[in-house]
């Protein structure tokens, strides 16, 4: 039954996935994604693993992940500059 059941969740992700195809190569330029396409991959989200939904599908994994769990806080990368402390050995004081 279970295994029915997965057979199910996979077939609808590879509808959607052909509805997104559709989408993306019909929009116009700047055209936002038609909501209906992602209340679905956020239900597929919530019981399929989050990863190969949002790879099948495109989508930005954090932005799904967020949907799912509203409490997800999306981080931003930042190129800190690492600052390195120079460590002097004294080479009097040997082993």
């Amino acid at each position: 039954m279970e295994n029915t059941n997965q057979i199910q969740l996979q077939q609808n992700l590879e509808s959607i996935e052909k509805q997104f195809s559709i989408w993306r190569s019909t929009r116009g330029n700047n055209r936002k994604m038609p909501e209906e396409l992602w209340n679905e991959a956020v239900k597929l989200a919530k019981v399929l693993p989050m990863h190969k939904v949002s790879k099948t599908l495109r989508l930005n994994y954090q932005k799904l992940k967020q949907a799912v769990d509203p409490n997800f806080k999306v981080t931003k990368r930042t190129n800190k500059k690492q600052n390195f402390v120079e460590v002097s050995i004294d080479s009097s004081n040997t082993l």
